[in-house]
């Protein structure tokens, strides 16, 4: 029965505040929120954030719009719950009453006394004759007079009892509400060092960093790609312990989208520290198997300085995809490294590894290696055509005049160098027509190249000559020596069915290099950093020219062993140096894996390899001892105020109060009601202040029973202890480094963790083993 009326009395009373002026009063929470949170300030409110972005409602120990903590605990008061304490104190309230009314009734005791004597005398003599009427006649009368004198007391006596119902009602509930609240708070009300001091110490801060988090949380849940999240690891929670606000939560997962993606990821570990296993094998196996919001098809280029990482990868491609191996071994495939490229094309990656191989800074020798270069393959090109000179080249040398060996053997050997001359104005002669086709215009800048290579060479002083050849040899001479890598690679004689074209990987198919320095020495150090460079080239050639298949494809470059295969140049669009920046349009990304910074500086110089890092939106640094790698990071996550525990029941923030075991009761909409509650008035308070941490109420009880002249002085003494203990509160808060030297230590799979989601950076360290199966 009081459950209904209950409800029924809740119902009532939206209709009855309906009008009111005061938003929530009238029950109206939309304008109510509008008001206490506006969307202008604090837009993060108003949107369901991703899982992997979502920050605990708590700003340094407050709520984001400054209320207290306790604000929350009004979540867990609805019409049900109200209905409920409403309906358990109009029970309360009969009780108090039917008590009330057994007192009335021994009140009445004389009176129905009195009643008994003035009755007949029962008669004995019919329970002897057996006149059971007689009896029954007594029993009614008797019955009949009790009853009319109780009803009469009651109706005379009683009648205050009914007033007092509603009474005893109204004090039951708001003591039953006043204990459901102070269950319900009562962690949300724990004194924290945040909300005492962080939140007024980060007062000019905190504004600016709630609109950067509004933002992120609005592009993170507005853009297509979050339904195709790539895992990363997770959260361990121990950079947000540390006083960064913007870190994940403990056991929150890291993720990144596809804009990430291409932004670029740095993986650091020394040797033995599982990178592989951990991360890059992990990581592959998301994106190659995820359909991207975008539309595009993702394609793969892998390759690694020990030539042995796509037998880890290749089973993890799913079988709608074709996946290409390139290497020397049986059922490996070969590319023709020059096929393709148009001369200028060719010498800019010749010049890019003469640079490379160059450790004396000096571009005139690289560039006039490569200018000679470039010549030479032009007028390969014109020869290419020719079939007495193709058989020739063939015989001669068992490559094609366009080839990588065929123009290297013409660019260093002088005496076959004014034969191919002799040979293409013979060509030129013979061929050339005044008709603007493709081929007249080959020829004409064949004829151009043979005189170039005359006073650009042949003709120059022998030192500097040789100087330029000497170059070339640097970049080729020592590749040049294993037989199988310069057949597949070199010479252009390969089996066209043999041969891949590693520009797949920019359409969507999955190509995976097995040759590296480790396994064919230079001439697979050659080999590998001549495709990558190709791959890149020929992604900023798209670019520009085939802008429509770069919104179709995608593709993801995975590089272990990275430092092996790096070039830098400071004009080169199409080095590591350079493209990862100007090139990050074109959707070819990186995932780089290395040991250490210092591996990357010593194959460029310092001021390149700083900003090649920052070419990584995402970094994930693994176990690690060397120098320049723990200070590069050391520096960049800064220090941040700390706030531990400072005094008796004070905690750091809330994540620490939850920690605690049995502390206080269990949240949730519980209460209890006392045997007397509702005989006297109470009241319903709410507060949200935070406890004190340590209650002085009986201090101060006791220095009221003093005399007045030492209650003044006792008074002062007591405030002076108020002031000390929030004196280390403050105190407490120190500002230190959020990671140290023994982090980098941890390994088993923990690692530093730096991504950008939505366009705001976040880092903790993050557990990578728990989820590399995942």
């Amino acid at each position: 029965m009081f459950k209904g009326i209950s409800k029924a009395i809740v119902k009532a009373s939206d209709y009855a505040f309906s009008s009111s002026k005061n938003s929530i009063v009238r029950g109206d929470r939309w304008t109510f929120a509008t008001e206490r949170v506006p969307y202008s300030q604090y837009r993060s409110a108003w949107f369901a954030a991703p899982a992997d972005v979502v920050r605990p409602p708590l700003w340094d120990g407050k709520l984001i719009n400054g209320e207290d903590a306790a604000t929350l605990a009004w979540n867990q008061i609805d019409d049900d719950v109200v209905s409920t304490v409403l309906a358990t104190a109009g029970r309360q309230a009969l009780k108090l009453s039917a008590i009330l009314a057994a007192g009335v009734a021994l009140i009445s005791y004389p009176f129905l006394m009195d009643t008994w004597y003035m009755l007949p005398e029962f008669p004995t003599w019919a329970v002897e004759s057996g006149a059971y009427g007689a009896i029954a006649s007594w029993s009614l009368q008797a019955t009949a007079a009790m009853l009319w004198t109780s009803g009469s007391v009651a109706i005379s006596n009683s009648w205050p009892i009914a007033l007092l119902f509603p009474i005893f009602w109204w004090n039951a509930f708001t003591a039953g509400m006043q204990s459901l609240w102070d269950r319900i708070s009562w962690r949300l009300r724990a004194p924290t060092s945040d909300a005492l001091t962080l939140h007024r110490l980060n007062a000019s801060n905190r504004p600016s960093e709630i609109k950067a988090y509004g933002r992120q949380v609005v592009s993170a849940a507005t853009r297509k790609d979050t339904k195709s999240l790539i895992l990363l690891g997770k959260a361990t929670g121990i950079m947000r312990n540390r006083g960064n606000s913007r870190s994940p939560l403990e056991d929150q997962m890291m993720c990144l989208d596809e804009e990430s993606l291409g932004k670029h990821v740095l993986i650091l570990g020394q040797s033995g520290t599982r990178k592989t296993t951990y991360i890059v094998t992990p990581l592959f196996k998301r994106i190659i198997n995820t359909d991207f919001a975008s539309g595009r098809i993702m394609g793969a280029y892998v390759t690694d300085g020990k030539g042995v990482l796509h037998k880890a990868l290749r089973p993890l491609v799913p079988a709608h995809k074709g996946v290409t191996v390139v290497g020397v071994d049986e059922g490996q495939f070969g590319v023709d490294l020059i096929a393709g490229l148009d001369p200028q094309m060719a010498a800019a990656i010749m010049f890019r590894m003469a640079k490379q191989l160059d450790k004396r800074g000096d571009d005139f020798w690289s560039s006039g290696a490569s200018e000679s270069f470039y010549q030479c393959a032009v007028i390969a090109q014109v020869l290419d055509r020719d079939a007495v000179a193709l058989d020739i080249m063939l015989k001669e040398y068992e490559a094609r005049p366009y080839s990588l060996y065929g123009i290297y053997k013409i660019c260093i050997d002088r005496d076959l160098m004014k034969d191919v001359i002799k040979v293409t104005r013979g060509i030129f002669s013979r061929d050339f027509k005044e008709d603007g086709s493709e081929y007249s215009e080959l020829l004409k800048k064949a004829k151009l190249a043979c005189r170039e290579l005359e006073t650009g060479y042949l003709e120059i002083a022998k030192e500097t000559a040789d100087g330029f050849m000497v170059n070339v040899k640097r970049v080729f001479q020592a590749s040049f020596r294993h037989d199988e890598v310069k057949r597949r690679f070199f010479c252009g004689t390969y089996p066209k069915e043999k041969l891949v074209e590693i520009e797949e990987a920019l359409n969507g198919g999955v190509v995976m290099i097995a040759i590296s320095p480790n396994t064919e020495n230079e001439a697979g150090l050659l080999a590998a950093m001549w495709m990558k460079s190709r791959l890149m080239s020929q992604a900023l050639w798209r670019q520009k020219y085939r802008p429509d298949l770069i919104e179709k494809y995608s593709c993801c470059m995975i590089a272990d062993e990275y430092q092996s295969l790096i070039t830098h140049s400071e004009d080169d669009d199409a080095t590591d140096t350079k493209f990862w920046n100007v090139g990050r349009s074109t959707n070819l990304f990186l995932i780089a894996a290395t040991q250490s910074i210092a591996a990357i500086e010593m194959m460029v110089k310092e001021t390149a390899a700083k900003n090649l890092m920052n070419n990584f939106a995402t970094k994930i640094v693994l176990k690690t001892d060397e120098d320049d790698t723990i200070e590069y990071y050391t520096k960049m996550m800064s220090q941040s105020l700390m706030a531990p525990v400072s005094y008796d029941d004070v905690y750091a923030n809330y994540e620490e109060v939850i920690r605690k075991e049995n502390h206080g009761p269990e949240p949730g909409p519980s209460y209890q009601l006392k045997f007397f509650d509702g005989l006297w008035l109470n009241y319903f308070r709410p507060s949200t202040k935070p406890r004190r941490s340590v209650n002085l109420d009986h201090v101060r009880a006791m220095i009221d029973q003093l005399k007045p002249e030492e209650q003044v002085k006792a008074h002062m003494d007591l405030n002076k202890e108020i002031r000390e203990r929030e004196q280390k509160v403050v105190e407490a808060m120190k500002s230190q480094a959020r990671i140290t030297v023994d982090d980098f230590g941890k390994g088993e799979g923990f690692a530093l963790c730096m991504v950008e989601r939505a366009g705001q950076m976040r880092a903790d360290f993050v557990d990578f083993e728990e989820t590399a199966d995942l």
